[in-house]
């Protein structure tokens, strides 16, 4: 509303057609129009348009089984959270060494110690990992969800 909008005329192959038409039947978009809208806000996004984001909205609104505390973790925290895997208890050392791990396998600069620290007290504090003093050693516990 208000917004100032163009019109332009494009040619897809009837494949995409299809299936945006078998989307809009399923009721996900009001229209062929509607969702060629959509993608196009969200290519602009993800090239750097500024503004308010369609893709954090969604997100926003997404349940993914998660705690709400885990929506919106940084990446260094999920990168924890997606090392620490289907483990109940971690020792802490032991969670450092498989989060440089996971960097690895995706290919991303492992992560400080001291950026582990920072991010693993994060964590601690939003009640989504406890640290439990066992002896000389420390292990974390991934909270039940």
């Amino acid at each position: 509303m208000g917004e100032d909008v163009s019109e332009i005329v494009i040619k897809l192959p009837r494949e995409i057609i299809n299936f945006i038409e078998n989307l809009v039947e399923k009721g996900l978009f009001e229209s062929l129009e509607d969702f060629i809208s959509h993608a196009t806000r969200l290519l602009a996004e993800f090239y750097g348009l500024p503004g308010e984001s369609v893709l954090k909205k969604i997100f926003s609104n997404l349940n993914l089984g998660l705690k709400p505390s885990t929506l919106g973790l940084g990446e260094k925290e999920q990168l924890i959270l997606d090392a620490f895997g289907k483990s109940k208890f971690v020792y802490e050392d032991e969670l450092y060494m498989l989060v440089r791990k996971e960097a690895m396998v995706r290919g991303i600069a492992p992560m400080s110690k001291e950026d582990f620290d920072k991010s693993l007290e994060n964590l601690i504090k939003n009640g989504i990992l406890e640290r439990i003093k066992h002896g000389n050693e420390t292990l974390i516990r991934k909270k039940e969800e």
